[in-house]
């Protein structure tokens, strides 16, 4: 027995001496600031990891919702083309005074009447369709092809202008 108090004093005064001196406090500070450190770094990886697989989800969701409504777009031109193909006679005609930019999305709606040129005559099937009834709904030949579509009101122009 006079060994184990023996050795406990021993220990007990080296104990005390570390502390005196700080280097308990000062490995414990080091463990916890590491321990900190560590953790810091597993949760920033985890972060960029979740942030990345957020983008992917959007940007699988943005192209699944162009597709569909791209598709939509197509089904609704389909049924305006059976119904407003060339069996209708159109309300008038015009002329095209002005063709917004396609770049940037000034010009890149899905029911937009696309390649017509400066001067191309459309049949005037319908007016004050699309939002705020900003457009009207037209069409042109194009390639042998009825095309139905809408164009801005504000870019078409009498034929005799």
């Amino acid at each position: 027995m006079a060994t184990g108090n023996k050795m406990f004093h021993v220990l007990s005064s080296q104990i005390r001496s570390l502390n005196e001196v700080g280097t308990i406090h000062i490995s414990v500070g080091c463990m916890i600031l590491g321990y900190i450190g560590v953790d810091s770094y597993i949760t920033r990886q985890n972060t960029m990891q979740r942030i990345g697989e957020i983008h992917e989800m959007e940007s699988s969701y943005a192209q699944r919702r162009k597709k569909s409504d791209e598709r939509l777009a197509q089904e609704h031109r389909r049924k305006l083309l059976r119904v407003y193909g060339d069996m209708q006679p159109p309300k008038y005609r015009k002329k095209v005074a002005y063709v917004p930019p396609s770049e940037g999305g000034k010009w890149d709606g899905l029911m937009a009447l696309k390649n017509v040129k400066e001067e191309d005559v459309l049949d005037v099937l319908l007016e004050s369709v699309g939002p705020n009834g900003a457009y009207s709904l037209c069409r042109v030949w194009q390639d042998a092809q009825v095309v139905v579509g809408w164009y801005p009101v504000r870019y078409l122009k009498d034929i005799d202008e």
